[in-house]
């Protein structure tokens, strides 16, 4: 981000306009109820945590009671298939197989779908009375035979995507014990003739629901490790403040504001602190308050411009970058200012870090001339991986909670789109589209 910290001393100049209102986001709770877990079969199956094999599943449609809106069953049907493909541990049988088998049989035949060759079988039931919608979830094992697993999951229709990505993190957690990140949500910036608005999504891109609409410049947002919060920066009165937005309730407020930079600001993984970036020093260095803007300190104290801070799952580091050295690295220093050192990061220019919730690495960009490319170093070797190639423009990346996946941004003809990638295996998919530039991604914790 640290090209964006030149573009806010721009904007900083030419933003004169003031901006009032903001569109309150509700975010309705849907309510998970226990159905019942069978214990008649277990499932043995080898489940390889890293690049390599993969448990072959296939997906039956959903049975729907008279009166479901078919909307819904499809709704559900396509994420599934999308989060268990893209979990990285499961090879989905193709849907026009799945369908194929569907239609010969109302009721699970383990017998024919065993015919796939997959080891399990995902399937269910959908039922809507009104508003609410009933989804009945089974997993069978197709090699031994048995229900492995099943749960009710309920909620409002507008939710049934919520539901699907809840039955996909249970398959996941049940079948090899891992968390995975298809409950999370993704803020980024949206970009539309020069207007910046803070976009929320599901993990999968769908659900797109706009956080602010203050026709104005809204950008950089990140998630709260701990509440359903974001924290951004915003043009809104005509120079860049520090707003923290609840996204439950859809109220913000501001953080208390300083002469010159107020940005790219990132909350601790407690939730007490936060780091940012403030000029009012003269050059950007790196701050860190409390979550109430209170106790404002200095952890950098150079003459070069620091930007792009980002906590160490202990909260006891922040990674950020500077070009104290002439073009921009990153460094590490301690949350108490102390211990400042530079990472052996790949390239000329570095930016855009992000510390996994693993804390043993962390992924950036690496910019060669106006192409940029997705970069991993490892802490415990300092070893750097390319995860993409130089051959377009890709960057902002951000973790996923599962310590896997990322969400980043790569230019699609004109535009940059959201991306998400397993970063075993390097493979990647578009998950944003529509109009306007989609950037600076930030994934929630489940």
């Amino acid at each position: 981000m640290f090209k964006k910290l030149f573009e806010r001393k721009k904007l900083y100049k030419n933003c004169k306009s003031s901006y009032s209102g903001w569109l309150i986001f509700t975010n309705v709770v849907f309510c998970i109820c226990w159905f019942h877990i069978f214990a008649c079969a277990q499932v043995q199956l080898e489940v390889s945590k890293e690049y390599g094999k993969k448990i072959s599943v296939a997906i039956s449609d959903f049975n729907s009671s008279a009166g479901t809106v078919s909307n819904s069953s499809s709704i559900i049907h396509k994420i599934l298939r999308f989060d268990l493909d893209h979990s990285g541990f499961f090879q989905v049988v193709p849907e026009k197989i799945c369908r194929q088998l569907s239609r010969k049989t109302s009721k699970p035949d383990i017998k024919l779908w065993k015919s796939t060759g997959a080891a399990l079988l995902v399937t269910g039931g959908i039922n809507q009375t009104g508003n609410q919608v009933e989804l009945e979830g089974y997993i069978y094992d197709l090699q031994g035979g048995g229900t492995v697993f099943a749960k009710k999951y309920t909620g409002s229709a507008s939710r049934a995507r919520r539901l699907a990505h809840a039955f996909a993190e249970d398959i996941l957690y049940r079948i090899t014990g891992e968390h995975g990140y298809f409950l999370a949500r993704i803020a980024y910036t949206r970009e539309i003739n020069g207007v910046k608005e803070i976009v929320v999504s599901d993990s999968d891109g769908g659900s797109p629901v706009p956080v602010t609409s203050d026709r104005s410049i809204a950008m950089i947002p990140e998630w709260s490790p701990v509440k359903q919060q974001l924290i951004y920066t915003s043009y809104r009165t005509g120079y860049p403040r520090l707003y923290i937005h609840d996204v439950e309730k859809g109220k913000r407020w501001s953080l208390p504001s300083y002469p010159g930079l107020n940005a790219a600001a990132s909350i601790s993984p407690n939730g007490n602190e936060i780091a940012m970036v403030l000029s009012k020093d003269g050059n950007p260095e790196i701050y860190v308050c409390d979550f109430k803007g209170k106790n404002l300190r200095r952890i950098t104290k150079t003459k070069a411009v620091e930007s792009s801070p980002c906590w160490s799952p202990d909260g006891k580091s922040i990674v950020f970058v500077s070009n104290r050295g002439g073009a921009p690295k990153l460094y590490i220093i301690n949350s108490d200012g102390s211990g400042m050192r530079r990472i052996p990061s790949s390239g000329r220019h570095n930016t855009d870090p992000d510390w996994s919730p693993k804390g043993n690495m962390i992924v950036y960009c690496s910019r060669s001339g106006v192409k940029s490319a997705i970069m991993l170093i490892n802490l415990n070797n300092g070893e750097n991986r390319m995860l993409t190639d130089f051959s377009g423009t890709a960057e902002d990346p951000s973790w996923a909670s599962d310590g896997r996946h990322i969400v980043f941004t790569k230019k699609v003809g004109r535009e940059m789109k959201l991306f998400l990638m397993d970063t075993l295996d390097g493979s990647s998919v578009q998950i944003s589209g529509g109009k306007g530039n989609h950037v600076n991604p930030s994934f929630s914790v489940n």
